[in-house]
C-alpha cells in the first residue's frame, strides 16, 4: 500500500479534489493542489536517485515542507526519516545546506544559504524540474517501515508522531493544520 496514494490520489479520484487538505502557514491547499505538489517533488526526488526503499532524511525544514517531502518520499516507495542521520540518506531535505564536506549524495534546500553546486538543489528549482515528470505512486519494498522518526521505525502510521497524525488525517480525508514557518 502506498500511503501517499491513500492520503491524496484516492480523494481526488473520489471527486474530493477541491476539498481542503492543508490549512495555515500562509497558504491553503486542496487535495488536488497537494497531490500536484507532492507528485512534482517526487519527480524531482526520483531524478536525484530516490528509489523504492531509499531513505530520505527530512530535518529542520518548515512544517509544510516536511510534510510535502515525506509524502513525496512515500509516493516513491521510499522511507522518510524525520530528524535522522543525513549520512544514511539517499537525499536530505533541509532548511539550510549541510557543510560542503558532509557525506550526503543530494540535498534539497528549502531556504537560503551557500550551496554545493554539484550536490544541492533549491526547493523551488527542484519543484520546477519535477513539474516536467511528476512521479506516480510506487509500492514500497516488502517489510520496509512506513517512516522513521529519529531512530524509531514505524510500520503502520501512528498518531503519536506529528507525521503519523498528519497521515492519519489525510487518509481519513480531513485537512491538516500546518503552523506558519515562524511557529504561529
Amino acid at each position: 500500500m502506498n500511503l501517499s496514494f491513500e492520503a491524496l490520489d484516492r480523494h481526488v479520484i473520489a471527486g474530493r479534489a477541491a476539498e481542503p487538505a492543508l490549512r495555515g502557514g500562509g497558504r491553503d491547499w486542496d487535495f488536488a493542489r497537494l497531490l500536484e505538489e507532492v507528485a512534482t517533488l517526487a519527480g524531482a526526488m526520483r531524478g536525484l536517485g530516490v528509489a523504492p526503499g531509499a531513505r530520505v532524511v527530512v530535518t529542520d525544514a518548515s512544517p509544510r515542507t516536511r510534510l510535502l517531502a515525506c509524502l513525496a518520499a512515500l509516493r516513491l516507495g521510499a522511507v522518510p526519516v524525520l530528524d535522522g542521520d543525513p549520512a544514511t540518506a539517499t537525499l536530505l531535505v533541509a532548511a539550510t545546506p549541510p557543510p560542503a564536506d558532509a557525506a550526503v549524495p543530494a540535498v534539497i534546500v528549502e531556504g537560503d544559504g551557500a550551496v554545493v553546486e554539484s550536490r544541492d538543489w533549491a526547493l523551488e528549482l527542484a519543484l520546477r524540474a519535477g513539474r516536467t515528470d511528476p512521479a506516480p505512486p510506487a509500492d514500497p519494498p516488502p517489510g520496509a517501515p512506513s517512516y522513521v522518526v529519529g531512530d524509531t521505525e514505524v510500520r503502520e502510521p501512528e498518531v503519536e508522531s506529528v507525521l503519523g497524525a498528519a497521515l492519519a488525517a489525510l487518509v481519513a480525508g480531513r485537512p491538516v493544520d500546518v503552523p506558519a514557518p515562524d511557529g504561529r
